[in-house]
């Protein structure tokens, strides 16, 4: 069966994207991230490179670059892309992080520890 994120298949996702992942869900905007099938996270642009788009799903090698599943990042710290290493924040940062919400929410400014806007 094939991985449904967003309610649409990974492929049906790419056909109605001109061939690419999203970044962004729509509506919300919300920052999207990609898992491998060997269980790694991918960022959008290394989900959309061409060695992705063609991962073969009988070849054990393409593992690390066949999307599988995706979803938004909603809340957490910063996640990091298993092949380029960049930080995908979270909508709404960590809620753990005491230095922007210990005061019990957001203080609206950029967190240098979760990654909150």
């Amino acid at each position: 069966m094939a991985a449904k994120i967003l309610g649409m298949q990974i492929a049906e996702l790419r056909a109605a994207n001109n061939g690419d992942l999203p970044a962004y869900a729509w509506p919300g905007g919300y920052p999207m991230f990609y898992l491998a099938a060997d269980g790694g996270i991918l960022c959008p642009t290394c989900a959309n490179e061409e060695r992705a788009k063609r991962a073969d799903s009988d070849c054990p090698d393409d593992r690390e670059w066949r999307v599988v599943d995706g979803d938004t990042h909603l809340e957490g710290p910063p996640m990091a892309c298993d092949n380029c290493g960049e930080l995908i924040k979270s909508s709404y940062g960590d809620p753990d992080c005491e230095e922007c919400h210990g005061d019990g929410g957001p203080n609206h400014t950029e967190c240098a520890t979760c990654g909150a806007d």
